[in-house]
């Protein structure tokens, strides 16, 4: 009998965390403005809270929580009135569809309450106390501490979704939707990273997903294999500083991670149909 064995996919895999606190200020207590390239998830567990997200002010009450997404500029305060206490954790996740959370106001149900108690009970078992910010990691801590408060952030976030989805008539309109979004997010990778030498080991440890299916759903978005679509890109990006920089060819070949000079230069020649040398001559 063969045994089929199928890949889980990941809706939500938290990545790292950056803090990961509770704080009960005084009722007058004011947050400055602050962003960063990073998600943070702030639960108001009891009292009041105004909660502001770019341009978008909101007030919390105890159980309801909002998630801030990356770049997002965003604080918090309090009412003048009530004593308050929140509970903080930021964190790094790749997930597309975590969008669909941004500065939306959720009220946790018991056991969402239950889930960032645990995340708060399990963090002091594995970090140090001290500054909000860096965590420092005990040599003591329970065996897999750090990543059981991945797992229960994981399910907090996933419950969240399922109630999003469940009221917006779902996340994705189709599954289609959801490559494209995937898709866009390879590109962005890609391009980001346009002098590295990427191969599909390292993109799909980045994604979170299996070769197949990463090649699978850019193919049928792109009409073009990820390997393909990146090393043209590369191609592109030689023509632009053949154009505009004076590094020498050898430079950009190895600027660009090329096999050799020779091999960006049959591969130049083949894309755009002259040579570099003459290609930049031309510029002239």
């Amino acid at each position: 009998m063969a045994y089929i064995r199928v890949p889980l996919t990941r809706l939500v895999r938290v990545k790292k965390i950056i803090t990961c606190f509770t704080d009960a200020p005084p009722a007058h207590y004011r947050s400055g403005l602050e962003k960063h390239n990073f998600w943070e998830m702030v639960v108001l567990r009891r009292g009041r809270m105004g909660c502001r997200a770019g341009d978008v002010e909101q007030v919390l009450t105890a159980g309801q929580a909002v998630l801030h997404a990356p770049n997002v500029l965003h604080g918090l305060h309090g009412d003048g009135e009530h004593p308050f206490e929140f509970f903080i954790i930021s964190f790094e996740c790749d997930s597309p569809a975590l969008a669909a959370l941004g500065a939306r106001r959720c009220t946790l149900s018991t056991h969402q309450r239950q889930l960032a108690d645990a995340i708060m009970a399990e963090r002091e078992l594995c970090f140090a106390q001290g500054p909000v910010h860096p965590l420092t990691p005990l040599a003591d801590a329970p065996l897999g501490s750090q990543q059981m408060i991945a797992l229960y952030l994981e399910q907090l976030l996933i419950g969240l979704l399922r109630e999003t989805a469940a009221a917006d008539g779902g996340l994705f309109s189709s599954r289609m939707q959801l490559e494209e979004q995937l898709v866009a997010d390879i590109c962005s990778y890609l391009e980001a990273h346009i002098y590295a030498d990427l191969d599909m080991e390292a993109i799909c440890a980045h994604f979170h997903y299996g070769k197949s299916r990463l090649c699978a759903a850019f193919r049928r978005v792109m009409g073009d294999s990820i390997m393909h679509w990146y090393h043209t890109r590369k191609l592109e990006e030689a023509r632009r500083l053949l154009l505009e920089s004076d590094q020498s060819v050898t430079e950009i070949a190895v600027r660009l991670h090329f096999d050799s000079p020779q091999y960006f230069s049959r591969a130049f020649t083949k894309h755009i149909g002259i040579c570099p040398r003459d290609f930049r001559a031309a510029r002239e």
